[in-house]
């Protein structure tokens, strides 16, 4: 259990909520159209 695997673990949570928020923006986007 190093640094480098909670660095990773919480990168990769940091991009899944990006990509979770993105989803949501092109949900709502596409039911306005």
């Amino acid at each position: 259990m190093g640094l480098g695997t909670v660095f990773e673990r919480s990168v990769a949570s940091y991009v899944e909520g990006i990509h979770n928020h993105v989803r949501q923006q092109h949900k709502r986007s596409s039911s306005m159209i």
